[in-house]
């Protein structure tokens, strides 16, 4: 069977699945996986027309999702294989029964190079398991040995048999709910050359393209809350009494210096917006250096290290200082009183991951 196309799609499903999206962080939690499939089957062979021996196939599985990457799956699946032969150029055919029981280990590949995000429209996963196959019905290949005894040298000696097999594959999964996806699925079970009862002096392969329904039950998920970090409190210096004057006139008092001023603002994760309720602290900036000619302040962007790597977060940090930057030019505060910069994930200014998604203003 062609699987190139299968391949194309899992590409494309990849390359969606990798990019970012704006969503509220979620904590994952293991659950249970239920699936049913349907789709044709292909046993190969030495045969001319592959169109001759495609056959139907149904597939059931069960599972537990262990962490956002890993599921194990006990996978059941089959019912007809079929191949045949070229004798004196005339096509012969047979078919038989089998069904197959496997266990797989399967790795979400979207949430392992792009991070886990329950909410994403398309991942690709692959797996790889061992099974075993129960083939039964074998009549018309031992019709077909009584007939023509120089081919299937390799036919049953009775009408069952049961053999191990070693599965790989890979499926692309479609989100259409928090519970329920479609996905498209090639499985390829690798057995004994006496599966399809030819001697081919080589393992025989039987191949299944399925499409089917994931059901996910239990807790999936709960979103993590962003901290809202309360703006520090400027202590209330008490009012200082003035000594009465002294008949002489006193010199004229230094010019008192304002406390420097210092506000975060922070961003949820993966964005660089300023939101509205955080634009409170920029008005904040703005009235300090309004109220204090002289003043400057300086704006540093950062981004947390838990999330995305190291190049993406040194953009992001940047953009994060850039709108932070735009809002203060908006009010009209000239751009020669900001002092830009940014540190993407590399200081981390907070314990607390989530605080480290902020842009950090000091102004004095």
């Amino acid at each position: 069977m062609q699987f190139k196309s299968i391949l194309v799609a899992a590409l494309a499903a990849f390359s969606l699945s990798a990019a970012a999206q704006d969503a509220p962080k979620e904590k994952f939690h293991p659950h249970w996986t239920l699936g049913l499939q349907g789709g044709v089957g292909y046993s190969h062979g030495a045969h001319k027309k592959l169109g001759d021996v495609i056959t139907p196939a149904a597939g059931f599985h069960f599972g537990y999702q262990f962490t956002p990457v890993f599921n194990l799956r006990a996978h059941a699946s089959g019912w007809e294989g079929k191949n045949g032969w070229d004798y004196d150029h005339t096509p012969q055919t047979y078919k038989w029964n089998y069904v197959t029981a496997g266990l797989d280990g399967m790795f979400n590949l979207s949430n392992l190079f792009a991070g886990y995000n329950p909410n994403r429209c398309v991942s690709l996963n692959a797996f790889v398991g061992v099974g075993y196959i129960h083939g039964f019905d074998n009549k018309e290949a031992l019709d077909a040995k009584r007939l023509s005894p120089d081919e299937l040298l390799l036919v049953w000696n009775s009408n069952t048999l049961n053999l191990p097999t070693g599965r790989f594959g890979a499926n692309v999964d479609f989100r259409l709910s928090k519970r329920v996806s479609f996905n498209v699925e090639g499985l390829v079970s690798v057995t004994d050359d006496k599966f399809n009862s030819k001697d081919g002096k080589n393992v025989d392969w039987q191949m299944n393209l399925f499409g089917g329904f994931t059901f996910r039950l239990g807790k999936l998920s709960t979103v993590v809350p962003v901290p809202v970090v309360p703006a520090p409190v400027q202590p209330v210096e008490e009012p200082v009494e003035v000594p009465a004057p002294a008949p002489a006139p006193a010199p004229a008092p230094a010019p008192v210096k304002a406390e420097p001023l210092t506000r975060n603002v922070f961003f949820l994760i993966n964005s660089a917006k300023v939101r509205q309720s955080e634009m409170v602290k920029v008005q904040e900036v703005v009235d300090f250096l309004n109220a204090n000619p002289s003043a400057k302040v300086a704006i540093t962007g950062y981004a947390d290290k838990d999330t995305g790597n190291k190049t993406i977060n040194t953009r992001l940090s940047k953009q994060r200082a850039n709108a932070v930057f735009n809002e203060l030019v908006k009010k009209n505060i000239p751009a020669n009183r900001i002092i830009k910069d940014a540190k993407g994930d590399t200081v981390q200014p907070f314990s607390v991951n989530e605080e480290n998604r902020v842009v950090i203003c000091i102004a004095e």
